[in-house]
């Protein structure tokens, strides 16, 4: 995400870092890197001191696929890209093979989207290794068909 500061003279900026973020955020001022360890955060936000008129401020919060467990039962498990939701195209998988701890195992990369103002990784991916692979799509781009969100774990 980019913005330009279009008021203001000397003032903090709080940026909200979420949770889900798998690495340290790329923040850049006026083009040059700012590194999270050098400002001050506090309760999820990181504070930009000295923010003026005209600065050109850019945050990437870095994702990846993870298993979002049921809390009362373990073995299920939706998959999601940072904030987003990822569902399963399919009428009759419900099951996973492999260790959802480590998606990566058994789902790759399909597509990548690229926006106008920034590179947002909300991917497309399909499993892999299964007896049926089934593509994973953001929940929001379903449109008229099967799909589903949780999945059993089944290791090998």
């Amino acid at each position: 995400m980019s913005f330009k500061v279009e008021a203001g003279n000397g003032f903090t900026l709080a940026l909200r870092i979420p949770g889900w973020i798998s690495a340290k955020p790329v923040i850049t001022v006026n083009g040059k890197e700012i590194d999270i360890e050098e400002l001050k955060t506090e309760n999820g936000y990181a504070f930009i001191e000295k923010v003026k008129a005209n600065d050109e401020i850019y945050i990437f919060l870095p994702s990846e696929v993870k298993a979002q467990r049921l809390p009362d039962m373990n073995e299920m498990a939706a998959f999601v890209d940072g904030p987003i939701v990822l569902a399963g195209l399919t009428e009759e998988v419900d099951t996973i093979r492999g260790d959802f701890d480590k998606p990566e195992e058994f789902m790759y990369k399909n597509t990548e989207h690229v926006y106008d103002v920034f590179v947002w990784l909300q991917n497309n991916y399909r499993t892999k290794h299964q007896p049926k692979n089934i593509n994973m799509i953001p929940l929001y781009e379903v449109n008229d068909e099967a799909y589903t969100i949780y999945f059993e774990e089944v290791n090998k």
